[in-house]
């Protein structure tokens, strides 16, 4: 996994942005830059790895989105009521899972 971060943060030689310049970013073009950098990762993941672990990689960051959606409620008041994952996280999920190229979770 080590090496795979490694090429994927040199790859293309593009300029990476480094956590103070993502925190500065709006909403909309942080997300962009998330869903490029997974783009990129399902890239280098096809290219390196076998069909089986490619997809098997790529699942895995999506239950990662998912648990993490799940991580905390929306809504609510001390802990009673609420959603679970909300709609906008929803929509990100399955944003996750098209720029990895694997199905969103049901």
């Amino acid at each position: 996994m080590r090496s795979l971060v490694a090429e994927l943060s040199s790859a293309d030689g593009r300029a990476q942005l480094d956590l103070a310049e993502l925190r500065a970013l709006p909403p909309q073009q942080l997300q962009g830059h998330a869903l490029e950098a997974c783009r990129a990762l399902a890239s280098l993941v096809d290219r390196k790895a076998s069909k089986e672990e490619a997809e098997g990689v790529k699942r895995w960051l999506v239950a990662i989105a998912q648990r993490t959606a799940e991580a905390a409620k929306e809504g609510g008041f001390l802990g009673i009521g609420g959603t679970r994952v909300s709609e906008t996280e929803t929509v990100a999920i399955r944003d996750v899972a098209r720029a990895l190229g694997v199905a969103p979770p049901a």
